[in-house]
């Protein structure tokens, strides 16, 4: 009976923390940033829906189902005749890009025929979020506008679940306290809200495997099972091939280091010896590493059949990692500590109502390791804190710093250059440091307790 008393509480917490996160997404209900929100990144977004009128106009898997962008001077009209398309440019002559991504929603929106239109593939992902949604297109019985409501509701949901059931979790290992927190310190973090609506970078796809990583290993540790067999192997490696197919490249430095934070935490629960733990790290790393090269190889074979050679796909990965990496030319004047400096003094928190109310992330960064320490330190003097879990969880919060520290020494060019990177301190060090926070309000509020009774 207890057991289905928690199984409904958890329940109960899932779906109100999924609710909010999904009004935060759509329509910004917190008012973490300004209402500008949903044309976000519309540049990028735009590669999503010439996929879809891709699918449309010639067919689901058409130019390798990659995503892309249509360039074409004519529109056809019922009767067989042609009328030119009209773009705005610039008073220097330029093209007016934000007036040619509004004119591409209106083409897929109206459902607009083109004539010889030529599409630009981008190669750096498989694209699959675009290839999901032009499948689903075909099945809706409903117009171009109102698809696009639905493939937005899709991708609200789904980032939404995800982040969800991280909290899930995080209220079934520790208490409902410490959950809480973790939420509301999450949900006040503009980039999310960006992220959350954006059909191109598909929020949801990052946490595809720690977040089926961390409730598999959940599941098998309550059911009192083997934990680390072979078979999660193949978990991990068919979570880095699903996160690749989606969106590819993005941040994937990050998602491999997130992907084994899971592992790691439950390595460290289970107390085995310090051999078989790291062999089954290891494994659990090339695991995810073979998964992400299987998705490379997809992606090859997508650019083979496009381009009609592979060295046409290696040659452009390479450039595209050349000019994203720290070997790019404009790094020769820009260090690391560059990159760092400008991604710790960006600020965490915003409140469209109060922009004055937010701290830094290296303040935050310095929350979190100090009370990481405080917790160390008071381990023989609190009980809660003698718990393994409690253990496990200041030891990833410090080891999940990687996940950011990934991206930033590796793709420099592109987390110096591009604010939204600052989406890898998600990935998921930011996650757990909020974790460690609310551990330090559920003790203050224990401790409180304690006094009062005392007292009375």
């Amino acid at each position: 009976m207890s057991t289905k008393i928690s199984d409904y509480k958890y329940s109960l917490f899932f779906f109100v923390i999924t609710a909010i996160y999904s009004l935060s997404f759509s329509v910004n209900i917190l008012r973490v940033t300004d209402d500008n929100f949903r044309f976000f990144d519309r540049v990028d977004e735009e590669m999503i829906i010439g996929r879809l009128m891709a699918s449309q106009l010639e067919s689901p898997f058409a130019y390798s189902g990659l995503p892309g962008s249509y360039v074409f001077q004519y529109y056809k009209n019922d009767d067989g005749s042609l009328r030119e398309k009209v773009l705005e440019y610039d008073e220097d002559g330029e093209l007016n890009i934000r007036s040619k991504i509004e004119t591409t929603y209106n083409d897929y929106i109206t459902q607009q025929q083109i004539h010889e239109g030529k599409y630009n593939a981008y190669m750096t992902q498989p694209g699959g979020q675009g290839i999901m949604y032009s499948l689903l297109q075909e099945t809706l019985p409903v117009d171009n506008g109102v698809k696009l409501q639905i493939f937005r509701l899709i991708t609200i949901l789904l980032s939404a679940m995800f982040l969800s059931l991280f909290m899930t979790w995080i209220y079934k290992n520790f208490n409902l306290t410490v959950a809480i927190v973790t939420f509301l310190l999450s949900a006040f973090i503009p980039i999310f809200i960006l992220f959350g609506y954006s059909l191109w970078w598909a929020l949801w796809s990052y946490y595809i495997p720690f977040t089926v990583l961390l409730l598999v290993l959940d599941r098998r540790k309550r059911k009192g099972v083997e934990l680390f067999d072979n078979r999660l192997l193949l978990y991990i490696a068919g979570l880095l091939f699903l996160k690749f197919f989606f969106t590819g490249f993005e941040f994937i430095t990050s998602v491999l280091v997130m992907s084994v934070c899971p592992i790691i935490y439950y390595l460290i629960l289970e107390n085995k010896s310090l051999k078989s733990n790291i062999i089954y790290f290891v494994k659990s790393s090339l695991a995810a590493v073979s998964g992400v090269l299987v998705g490379v190889a997809f992606l090859m074979t997508q650019i083979y059949f496009l381009a009609g050679s592979l060295s046409a796909g290696v040659e452009y990965l390479q450039g595209a990692f050349l000019r994203r990496s720290s070997y790019s030319e404009m790094m020769d004047k820009i260090s690391i500590f560059d990159v760092l400096d400008r991604h710790l003094n960006r600020e965490v928190f915003r409140f469209d109502w109060n922009t004055d109310l937010t701290i830094k992330y290296s303040t935050l960064l310095l929350i979190i390791g100090l009370l990481c320490l405080l917790f160390v330190f008071l381990k023989k003097k609190t009980s809660l804190l003698q718990t393994r879990n409690y253990l496990a969880l200041i030891s990833i919060t410090a080891i999940s710093i990687l996940g950011p520290l990934a991206w930033i020494t590796i793709l420099t060019q592109h987390a110096y250059t591009h604010s939204l990177d600052i989406v890898v301190w998600y990935f998921p060090f930011c996650f757990f440091g909020f974790a460690v926070i609310g551990v330090g309000v559920n003790l203050l509020i224990e401790r409180g307790k304690s006094i009062f009774l005392q007292k009375h």
